[in-house]
């Protein structure tokens, strides 16, 4: 069935890597991939950003059709930590149904391993070699798996990857997700998976006229799109806003003045503009946010670090019991009242001229502002990306910091 999708895009920060024990020395990297919970559609790997890495990364971030893999780098000697800061961006489309914004998706994380044995040890990487991966057999030999809960709803936190056993080590990551849009799809992106499946097909005026009442009048339909538009710039609208809260909190911490000043044309943002939904459109800016949605996404540990070199441990955490690295704002602010406008359908300049706008303008207008204000949400998220990269160690250290006082506030329970 056809239908607006929430388009939420995930940027996942492999930081740094550190060896804490390893007796294999060879060449590493991650691989991630995302998931939904229950495993109906995937996340979509967009585009990789990298910082400038240290001499022992020889290979760099890539990303393929399901999955985004980091920097491939050596591993000499014990205690070593490599940094890495790749930025995986991955975008991923949900339903707008009730609730969307709480669907839970999994993070899968594998340490993958290649023996430089075969091509005459340690020394031979660092000398031109093309086509590595048909020199050397990767081999994943750690998985582990997260639950990103809420991932609509806005995630920024930190959190490990502990590697067990013979590759002893830890992997420093955090992860970013925002909501940047709605979109009309006449064929749901989950079917695209099953292209054989068969599904009706309608364009947007026709889906929206079939998702209102019927036997009402234009008045009672104008008033069923309006809720309708208004429930979605309101989404996007508090997206924008934590988006905002965590850009400026971000800004005011981890740069240094000269990284202020050199970076500062594009670490500053306008306040949001929307349209006021009269048929001569004037612009509002927002000065004032509307009611917040305090809730906030979370990464839970869903399985314990598994060695795929041996069976499969059957060890599992109830839900009653989970590792969360939760970091959840509990100030309740008093709401505000919204400052959303309507779109107008029969607003007349005098009782003799025809309605201003029809329903299929009426249409139009929706879309139209709705995309008005992804725009602008997707230009700070941008903005977003580029802030993360300036000074990653201390993103890190700051998130890191948050992830140290859930830990020490919290009491959690293991099987």
């Amino acid at each position: 069935m056809s239908g607006y999708n929430a388009l939420i895009s995930v940027i996942l920060h492999f930081e740094s890597y550190r060896n804490i024990d390893i007796m294999y020395q060879g060449v590493y990297y991650l691989r991630a991939t995302l998931i939904s919970e229950d495993k109906t559609s995937k996340a979509i790997p967009m585009d990789v950003y990298s910082k400038e890495s240290q001499s022992n990364c020889i290979f760099p971030s890539v990303i393929d059709e399901t999955a985004s893999n980091s920097k491939m780098f050596v591993i000499k000697y014990c205690d070593e930590e490599t940094e890495l800061n790749d930025f995986c961006e991955f975008q991923l489309e949900i339903p707008a149904e009730r609730d969307f914004l709480d669907v839970n998706y999994e993070l899968e994380v594998e340490l993958y391993f290649g023996d430089a044995n075969r091509i005459g040890g340690i020394e031979k990487l660092f000398n031109p070699i093309k086509k590595l991966k048909e020199c050397i057999d990767f081999v994943p030999v750690v998985s582990q798996k997260f639950l990103v809960t809420g991932v609509g709803r806005g995630v920024s936190q930190y959190f490990q990857m502990e590697v067990p056993g013979e590759f002893y080590g830890l992997c420093n990551m955090l992860l970013h997700s925002a909501l940047i849009d709605f979109r009309y799809r006449a064929i749901p992106a989950s079917t695209l998976l099953h292209p054989p499946i068969k599904h009706k097909e309608l364009s947007l005026y026709k889906y929206l006229l079939s998702s209102l009442k019927k036997d009402v009048s234009d008045k009672g339909k104008e008033k069923q799109i309006n809720e309708l538009y208004k429930k979605y710039t309101t989404m996007l609208i508090q997206s924008y806003n934590k988006i905002k809260e965590r850009f400026i909190e971000i800004r005011n911490k981890c740069l240094t003045d000269k990284q202020y000043i050199e970076h500062k044309e594009l670490l500053t943002f306008d306040d949001l503009v929307i349209l006021d939904g009269k048929p001569n459109s004037e612009v509002i800016r927002l000065k004032k946010g509307i009611k917040e949605d305090n809730k906030k996404g979370s990464i839970i540990i869903k399985k314990f670090p598994v060695p795929l070199s041996h069976p499969i441990s059957k060890k599992r955490l109830d839900d009653d019991s989970s590792y969360k690295t939760e970091i959840n704002d509990v100030s309740q602010e008093p709401p505000i009242n919204s400052v959303i406008p309507t779109l107008c359908l029969t607003k007349k300049f005098n009782k003799s001229e025809p309605p201003i706008q029809d329903l299929p303008t009426l249409i139009d207008k929706l879309t139209f502002n709705l995309a008005l204000t992804s725009i602008q949400i997707i230009e700070l998220w941008q903005k977003y990306l580029y802030l993360l990269r300036v000074n990653p160690k201390f993103v890190k250290e700051m998130f890191y910091l948050d992830y140290l006082k859930c830990m020490t506030t919290k009491k959690y329970l293991f099987d």
